[in-house]
């Protein structure tokens, strides 16, 4: 095939994706951008053309490192390593994440049963995926179709990383990261498993790049700052190229004849000319790149620069940067979608929760008229200010003459830190920050999650929530957004920002809007719907409010008026009045708490497909902790210390352990653990997947193996501090 012919077709390479044969000579207009964001544990979308986002980003757990693509490009499968370097001692995860790429949706899971941290990934032109595992060390044959391992290569090298497949598939090349080596596996037959080859070239090998006609196999020795050029015929090295800057991941381009390398310590990118070995190209990038893709058909490439948090885009003609874009949290491997964007609307979402309407017509029929009038009340102002917050971004978008929000720009988290001194606050940069973290409150006074608050200011018509545009989260309680950005600007006002005290003041006032008529809080106010609308424990959204309005109430926060002290006084009190009237009787006895609660009955109810109902150790034992803070407890917070200590002494699970590779196992004398999620009126663990099935076994797991905290310690500190507080407060039956 020419090279004309090769642009035509598109090479659509990354660090671990092969070609997709019978791609259209057609250009395809608007591709999309998939991105893996490995820490942030996200795959998002963006349009290459100008950065921005496109549609939904969905959760991909366990640390996702590697993406390869069906032949006819309508599923990525996603390699789930588990741990955030080769260097942890972790087991990590055993499973592959199949994805829709068109709708970004999620699509199933393979489960790899023993074998352990799945890194690099590739397909052949047979349709079978094949897949290096650390623990232990092997390559494995996958079966989308099937979603099962149908061939397992043991290795003896240690740490298998990335994985070039010939085009007949009868052998196999593997970069062995802590061994120094690459591995020819023989493929196939049975006879020929022992065979295995082991080719020296020295350091850290991390990429593998193989020609089409594979003769020849470039690896990458990150350490030694070369380039090896392997004869796969006789099975050496016949050449070693210096690259300074540590080269990661390699990638052919234009028909061979280019070498792309990303030099994952020298902030760069390098083009080398396979005929003469010599290094023609070298484009700084940014800290840390590594994955790379290229599409030919544009000439153009991208490669991850994951410490900056961005993506680069470059010519392939000229070298030079065309765009950069920001992504989140640590971007790696990537993916270039070439289908049809599907018509508004018809974007998936993923819908992950319990979808029970807990405020409709017939449930508010059955309180009592004061009760029933206070939620009425309630409602209609959650109603309100939605639409208010709606009408602000219509308003925009108008004026901006544009069809919908655009994410907003995506980060794991914020947090008030102690570096934020108040003589930071007065700085430029702490000055910038602030006019950042405002700009982003909503109308209604509160903040959304995973948003980059210490990046630019919030752009008319942009959402406030980043991981896609629709209507979610604007605004939320949840991983401690919300209270985090109060302190912010209140220290800012403090220190003497004008517009930081205004909005301290619109923060507090969203936290005493969205609180519940019985003193309990949602995940997210204005009302979103769903379990959201749940009363939440769950990463102790009502236990950092708590805390806030304590610390107003006492007078801890500068900016807080008498007025606003007073309050959050009369708000805090209510809010305790929640925590101890939540909390679960079961067979006549007080236990403990559920991760959210049923606003109208108090009782423990489902959040996401595998949060279940039930009883939840890992968020009770923050309330009790919290709760024995209490300077002056009156007589029911006491008698719910007593009643969750004693049952965290009758529930915990002695003499094992539990850790990602060997769930829960028995180790004699081990410290106590306890279920994250226990079953009402049994007291058995429970446990599911994402189909929301109740399971009493934590190995009948698939999807929800890894990511979740299934076994807990944290009760385990409690009953140390209850010892010496119920001497104080003795138990009165």
């Amino acid at each position: 095939m020419s090279l004309r012919s090769r642009l035509l077709f598109g090479v659509l390479v990354s660090s671990l994706a092969v070609t997709a044969p019978g791609a259209t000579a057609e250009p395809v207009p608007a591709p999309r951008l998939l991105v893996l964001q490995k820490h942030a544990e996200l795959l998002s979308g963006f349009d290459p053309e100008t950065g921005d986002r496109w549609g939904s980003a969905i959760r991909i757990v366990a640390i996702p490192h590697e993406i390869a693509a069906t032949a006819d490009g309508n599923r990525l499968l996603i390699t789930n390593y588990g741990v955030q370097s080769f260097h942890d001692a972790d087991a990590g995860a055993n499973l592959i994440t199949i994805v829709d790429p068109h709708r970004i949706a999620l699509a199933g899971t393979i489960d790899l049963g023993e074998n352990h941290r799945p890194h690099g990934i590739v397909r052949g032109r047979s349709g079978r995926f094949y897949v290096t595992t650390d623990m232990p060390a092997a390559l494995l044959v996958v079966d989308a179709d099937k979603r099962a391992v149908i061939a397992r290569y043991a290795l003896d090298q240690k740490l298998p990383h990335m994985v070039a497949v010939t085009a007949d598939e009868r052998r196999a090349f593997v970069a062995n990261a802590g061994s120094g080596t690459v591995s020819v596996v023989p493929l196939g037959r049975a006879d020929e498993k022992g065979r295995i080859h082991n080719i020296t070239i020295g350091g850290t090998p991390m990429g593998l790049a193989l020609t089409d006609d594979g003769k020849t196999l470039y690896a990458s020795n990150r350490d030694g700052n070369q380039i090896a050029r392997i004869d796969t015929r006789e099975l050496r090295v016949v050449d070693r190229i210096a690259v300074a800057g540590e080269p990661s991941r390699l990638v052919l381009a234009n028909g061979g004849r280019l070498l792309v390398a990303s030099l994952i310590g020298g902030g760069a990118v390098v083009g080398i000319d396979t005929a003469t070995s010599r290094e023609i190209a070298r484009l700084p990038v940014g800290r840390r790149p590594e994955a790379v893709l290229i599409d030919g058909e544009r000439q153009r490439g991208f490669v991850a620069a994951q410490d900056d948090d961005k993506v680069v885009e470059f010519s392939l003609v000229d070298w030079k940067v065309i765009r950069e874009f920001s992504t989140g949290d640590h971007p790696d491997s990537m993916w270039l979608d070439r289908a049809p964007a599907p018509s508004d609307g018809a974007q998936a979402t993923e819908i992950d929760g319990d979808a029970t309407p807990f405020f409709a017509a017939d449930r508010l029929a059955r309180l009592a008229p004061a009760d029933r009038a206070a939620w009425t009340r309630y409602l209609a102002a959650s109603s309100q200010q939605r639409g208010a917050d709606q009408a602000r971004i219509a308003g925009e978008l108008r004026t901006a003459g544009k069809p919908r929000m655009a994410p907003a720009p995506y980060r794991k988290e914020f947090h008030f830190a102690p570096s934020m001194t108040p003589a930071w606050l007065a700085s430029d940069e702490g000055r910038r920050v602030t006019a950042t973290v405002i700009s982003f409150q909503t109308p209604a006074g509160g903040w959304s999650k995973h948003v980059d608050l210490l990046g630019r200011p919030r752009k008319p018509g942009e959402s406030f929530y980043s991981e896609n545009d629709g209507w979610h989260y604007i605004a939320t309680l949840d991983n401690d957004s919300t209270t985090e950005e109060i302190r912010f600007v209140a220290a800012a006002a403090a220190a003497g920002d004008a517009p930081s005290r205004s909005s301290f003041t619109k923060g507090l006032d969203y936290l005493l809007a969205a609180q519940f008529p019985n003193g309990c809080w949602p995940q997210v106010y204005p009302l979103q719907g769903g379990y959201h609308d749940a009363i939440t424990f769950n990463d102790d959204a009502i236990l950092n409010v708590m805390r806030l309005l304590d610390d107003v109430a006492a007078g801890q926060v500068k900016a807080a008026t008498p007025d606003q002290q007073r309050r959050a006084t009369a708000a805090a009190a209510r809010g305790l009045g929640c925590i101890v009237a939540t909390q679960v009787v079961d067979g006549g006895v007080r236990t403990i708490w559920g991760q959210q609660s049923d606003p109208l009955t108090l009782q423990p109810v489902p959040a996401r497909r595998y949060e279940l109902a039930g009883l939840a150790s890992r968020e009770s034992a923050n309330l009790v902790t919290y709760l024995m803070t209490l300077p002056s407890p009156p007589p029911g917070v006491v008698q719910a210390v007593h009643a969750a200590a004693a049952w965290f002494q009758a529930h915990e699970i002695r003499d094992h352990d539990y850790d990602a590779k060997h769930g829960l196992r028995a180790v004699p004398g081990g410290a106590p653990i306890w279920a994250r999620l226990t079953e009402l009126g049994s007291a058995r663990p429970i446990f599911s997947n994402r189909d929301g099935i109740k399971r009493y076994d934590w190995n009948e797991l698939t999807d929800r193996r890894y990511g979740y905290a299934w076994y807990c310690r944290e009760p385990a500190a409690v009953l140390a501090t209850y010892a010496t507080w119920q001497k104080q407060r003795p138990h009165t039956p």
